[in-house]
């Protein structure tokens, strides 16, 4: 009787090592994060000539300021991962200069002479994998002069857990955006 003891208690040893080991197992593939690669942004500071818009020489004949940023989300964890209240911040130090929601580039729609857009809603990224996300968005005058104030700009937006994330984007120079472009456009 005695050995029929030692093989149940063997057998539930077993049992109870196995799940805390399934336990231990499933939590650890739990783990995970949302990562957010910026992988362009890019900017065009226009002017309205006739009906056309032409780029700017300088920050006085800029009358329309227009961004595009890439990201790719990767979503590490075995659990849906989301982001909400996404938004555009330019910043001039730690204060921030002005807010924008993007735009979803996905929803652009093309009427009589000009594209339409949605602004970006929460995002839902599923569990070990990789998704692209264009953005896009715009200031006419009202709203320019503080993005020429601003030295760099932020993604920033809302996760599962309610925290409030940021990702670096790009530092802003807009006078030596002119200068660059300006000595490009003379080598030409």
């Amino acid at each position: 009787m005695e050995h029929n003891v030692m093989l149940a208690l063997i057998g539930v040893g077993g049992t109870l090592l196995g799940t805390i080991l399934g336990w231990l197992l499933n939590s650890f593939s739990k783990h995970g994060k949302l990562s957010v690669f910026v992988t362009s942004w890019e900017e065009k500071l226009q002017y309205n000539n006739a009906g056309y818009m032409n780029n700017s020489n300088s920050k006085e004949q800029a009358t329309y300021y227009w961004y595009e940023l890439r990201l790719d989300l990767y979503n590490s964890s075995s659990e849906m991962k989301i982001m909400r209240d996404i938004k555009i911040e330019f910043l001039k130090g730690k204060k921030v200069s002005v807010t924008q929601i993007p735009y979803d580039d996905a929803t652009k729609l093309f009427n009589q002479h000009f594209y339409t857009y949605s602004d970006i809603e929460a995002i839902n990224i599923p569990p070990k994998s990789v998704m692209q996300c264009k953005l896009c968005n715009g200031y006419h005058e009202k709203g320019l002069a503080d993005v020429w104030n601003s030295d760099k700009a932020v993604l920033s937006y809302v996760d599962e857990k309610n925290k409030k994330r940021s990702v670096f984007i790009t530092s802003l120079d807009y006078d030596q955006y002119f200068a660059n472009k300006n000595n490009v456009s003379e080598s030409d």
